[in-house]
Order: structure tokens, then C-alpha cells, then sequence
């Protein structure tokens, strides 16, 4: 596969709403998620599958805790189409079928995304209650939690409406226990894991 027709997925999800397992999946199907990750404090998700390179793009953009833009956000297209390319190559270069981004920030930046990748989209949902009881139990701010999932999933929506983008929900829960719905996912994004990648994601998931 040229490195140009290397195909990208953006996960999209406010904190604490699943994404970074989801990402964490595709990576062991066979996409290349971009290390290294941001690490967090929290045990049970110590790798987010946020890219470093990617999120210092959207913290330049980005206030992460009022979730709202500065004056870098004119410079998004130009640093993630340098950062994407090179992401390319070495997905690449390491046989990589497709490249997975994720940040929840990414929710804010659907129309750019589009045009600069035109990539599919997955929308990981998760009820407030869930994600605002996952915030609670790591100690994050209040934006890290409902707060910000009320605000990022509506802008998240509006994206991929006024774009047309393709893209598919997905209910965390039973994206964790329902096989065959996974297999859709994958289809749906066109990937075909082999029997010990299939394997190292089901694991990663359990």
C-alpha cells in the first residue's frame, strides 16, 4: 500500500468515554496509533492511546480545560498535515494497515479533520452517568467528566452533520461483550487482523 492511500481513523469520545480502549483495540488489529501515548494516572487506562506529537497540536490549539480556542487554532491544518504525513511513512514502514487517532479534542475539529484526511469516523458513546462516575472515581477535574461530554458530543455531532463525513456510533458497553459487533467495526473501516492480532485485541479488551 502507497504511503498516500494509508487510510485514517479518528475515534471520537469525550473522557472517560471508552475511547481510548477502542483505540487501544484497533491499534492490536493492525493500526498504527502514533507513539508514544500520553500517559495518565489512572491504573486501569495508564496508556490513553493519545498520541504525544498529536496532542501538542491540540493543546496549542486548544484550552483543554475550558474547551475553548486559542489563537493557534488557525495553525491546526498546516501542523497535523506535517504530523499525519510523517505518521504515514511509518505506519508504512512498519506494515501498519491504517493509522487511529484519539483525543477528545478531536470532537471540536471534525470539518478540518475531513478535509484534511477525510477519515472514518467512530463516535464512542457512554452515558453521562457512566463517564461522570469514571471522572469521580480517577479524581479529574469536572470538564474531564459530564461537564465536557454535555459540550464535546453535541460539537462532535454538528461535525459530522454540516461535513457529510461517514461515520459510525458505538455504544461502549456493548462494544466491550458483543463480538460480532466488533467484526462490523472492522469491516466498516476495512481492516482484516490475523488470528494473533484478533487475538491480542479480544485480550485487551477483557
Amino acid at each position: 500500500m502507497a504511503t498516500q492511500d494509508i487510510p485514517v481513523i479518528a475515534v471520537l469520545g469525550a473522557w472517560g468515554s471508552g475511547s481510548s480502549a477502542v483505540a487501544g483495540y484497533l491499534d492490536r488489529c493492525g493500526a498504527h496509533s502514533c507513539p508514544p501515548h500520553f500517559r495518565t494516572n489512572d491504573a486501569r487506562t495508564s496508556n490513553s492511546h493519545e498520541p504525544e506529537a498529536l496532542r501538542a497540536i491540540l493543546l496549542d490549539c486548544f484550552d483543554e480545560e475550558a474547551l475553548s480556542p486559542k489563537y493557534g487554532k488557525a495553525n491546526f491544518a498546516a501542523d497535523f498535515a506535517t504530523w499525519i504525513a510523517r505518521e504515514k511513512d511509518r505506519a508504512a514502514a512498519q506494515g501498519r494497515s491504517h493509522i487511529v487517532i484519539k483525543h477528545p479534542l478531536l470532537c471540536l475539529l471534525v470539518a478540518e479533520l475531513e478535509t484534511a484526511v477525510a477519515p472514518r469516523f467512530l463516535l464512542v458513546t457512554r452515558s453521562l452517568a457512566r463517564i461522570e462516575a469514571t471522572r469521580a472515581r480517577r479524581q479529574w477535574p469536572s470538564v474531564f467528566g459530564a461537564q465536557g461530554a454535555r459540550l464535546l458530543y453535541p460539537r462532535a455531532a454538528a461535525g459530522l452533520l454540516e461535513t457529510e463525513a461517514g461515520y459510525l456510533a458505538l455504544r461502549f458497553e456493548r462494544f466491550l461483550c458483543d463480538e460480532a459487533l466488533r467484526g462490523a467495526v472492522l469491516a466498516y473501516l476495512g481492516m482484516t487482523p490475523n488470528a494473533e492480532q484478533a487475538a491480542a485485541a479480544r485480550e485487551w479488551l477483557e
